[in-house]
């Protein structure tokens, strides 16, 4: 007998987590039980050196709903993400940095505009008024990747790289099989691809927390890396019409 499919697939993309992993699991966990939804929680391991699949594993047993996704050789967040929503069976897919950088609590705003009928529905860190508090040069890169994108794709996106997502699994699957990126780029790349298939997609407001650990991100360089990520999907004919 197959199980029944779960309303909500959330897919946590994870490199050397093993510090914050096991507090961002139980945060995630209490978020969902306590929304009545039925959910998977997969973790999309992208080839870490430290504990986080082992973190993963211990909990699995008490936790049906927590699964691993292992790697393979293609690494970058991006490739996690893909592996991720390729493992995904729920009606609703998303994902949510693994730091909580962006708390769970927003994850209700982008389900309820896929409720009211939107296709995929994202956080924006442009759209609420404790934006203003963000760093300086953060706003400035945000802004100015959203200018680049729409200049040279024509994407009319205002944030395309917060790290919270959400979508109709059946809907976004053709798109998500597009989706070539295995590094940061991978949101524009596949927000792109969904407004060329005429997707509906909705902005909601996000609010942020500030989380005490060094960064991931190089902000500068991979700004620039991902601005001529953009250039490379400029160069092989990939635009909104």
């Amino acid at each position: 007998m197959t199980s029944p499919r779960p309303a909500l697939s959330l897919v946590l993309p994870c490199h050397d987590e093993e510090k914050l992993l096991p507090s961002t699991l139980d945060v995630v966990r209490d978020w969902l039980d306590a929304s009545g939804l039925t959910y998977e929680v997969l973790v999309s391991d992208d080839s870490s050196t430290d504990r986080t699949p082992a973190i993963v594993r211990e909990r699995m047993p008490a936790w049906p709903a927590l699964r691993l996704v292992p790697p393979d050789p293609r690494r970058g967040k991006g490739a996690a993400l893909t592996r991720g929503f390729a493992a995904a069976g729920g009606e609703y897919a998303a994902f949510i940095d693994a730091d909580l950088e962006i708390p769970i609590e927003n994850l209700g705003p982008l389900l309820a505009a896929l409720d009211a009928g939107a296709d995929i529905a994202i956080g924006s860190k442009r759209m609420k008024d404790d934006s203003l508090r963000r760093p300086l040069l953060r706003r400035l890169i945000t802004g100015g990747y959203a200018a680049w994108v729409s200049l040279c794709l024509g994407s009319r996106v205002r944030d395309h790289q917060a790290g919270l997502k959400a979508m109709r699994l059946d809907r976004c699957r053709p798109v998500l099989g597009r989706v070539e990126s295995t590094g940061w780029s991978w949101d524009t790349e596949f927000l792109v691809y969904a407004q060329q298939a005429g997707l509906a997609i909705e902005e909601r407001g996000i609010t942020t927390r500030v989380v005490d650990r060094a960064s991931r991100v190089d902000v500068i360089r991979d700004s620039l890396r991902m601005g001529l990520d953009v250039l490379a999907l400029r160069r092989r004919g990939v635009r909104v019409r």
